[in-house]
């Protein structure tokens, strides 16, 4: 209420606790990204001394849920959509390689790594399956290869690992589940590629996990003191380009509605014809996703209808 005090919004007197809510909710989503990014913090700082955390309420007490989450989780027949975004960045997991520094990986410290990792997933055929990781990542010739080259195929083999393969095979097999007849719901992932100029990590690393929190909070953009104190042109552009489609997904479920800069988000699905991602960074781009081979040998199966 108080957010929605600081918007002006207009809650008739009388109403109900529930109608007190979606009088609210109905001003919040008319309200632009930038106006509730400003008054959030404004409300954080000015307020509670910065001493707050946003968290969602559900209950009675709310009144924006009929009953508590576990009792509508039981009766399917109460069951709304629930649309949903997916994604990774670029390098996400290149900050797990210890290089300090900055002289490339070993490539039998590289082997003894991917080994031990076989050895959880597939015991008694880490040679068998090691060959197949070779394949997978290119690997033909060792001697070829520089420390660096070593290191730059183990970021992307943790970022496999880690986060890229299992999100894209939930991903799929979210929008199945999500696709039914009694919660049809719109699905969408991203591969998040802007290294932000406040990054202060070793550049090898790339576009590493997280890196893309502040963004979708248009922290670039923000209020003093919460904004970044380095930023640039780019920063700002894509932290805009997230705010307004994070925004557009909470009102509408589609973070765009209508083309942004000319780009229309494509919905991700569980067959190999609607596999569309979304690269954000300052020119945004659209491709399909088409690494397979990693997410049917780290997660055991593809996730894909055909």
């Amino acid at each position: 209420m108080d957010l929605g005090a600081r918007l002006q919004c207009d809650i008739p007197p009388g109403l109900t606790g529930e109608e007190q809510s979606l009088a609210l909710l109905t001003c919040l989503r008319n309200a632009t990204a930038d106006e509730l990014i400003t008054q959030i913090h404004k409300l954080t700082v000015q307020d509670y001394n910065s001493d707050i955390i946003f968290e969602p309420v559900s209950g009675d007490a709310f009144g924006v849920l009929p009953q508590p989450p576990n009792v509508l989780a039981d009766n399917y027949t109460s069951m709304v959509p629930i649309p949903a975004i997916f994604g990774w960045s670029t390098n996400d997991s290149s900050w797990t390689i210890a290089d300090p520094d900055d002289k490339g990986e070993d490539y039998d410290k590289f082997l003894l790594f991917v080994k031990s990792v076989i050895a959880r997933i597939y015991p008694g055929k880490v040679d068998t399956m090691l060959e197949k990781v070779l394949e997978i990542y290119n690997v033909t010739d060792p001697t070829e290869l520089s420390p660096y080259d070593v290191r730059s195929i183990d970021a992307v083999l943790r970022t496999d690992l880690e986060m890229e393969s299992f999100i894209v095979k939930e991903a799929r097999q979210f929008s199945k589940f999500a696709a039914g007849t009694f919660a049809p719901a719109k699905t969408f992932v991203y591969q998040y590629d802007h290294r932000p100029s406040y990054n202060t990590d070793p550049l090898w690393q790339g576009v590493r996990h997280m890196d893309e929190a502040g963004m979708v909070l248009g922290l670039p953009n923000g209020q003093n003191p919460l904004t970044y104190p380095v930023t640039s042109e780019d920063d700002r552009t894509v932290s805009e380009l997230m705010t307004t489609m994070w925004s557009n997904f909470a009102k509408f479920g589609d973070p765009t509605p209508e083309p942004l800069g000319g780009v229309k988000w494509p919905e991700f699905g569980h067959t190999s014809d609607h596999q569309g991602l979304l690269v954000i960074r300052p020119e945004l781009e659209v491709k399909e996703y088409v690494r397979n081979d990693p997410v049917v040998f780290w997660t055991g199966s593809s996730g894909l209808d055909d």
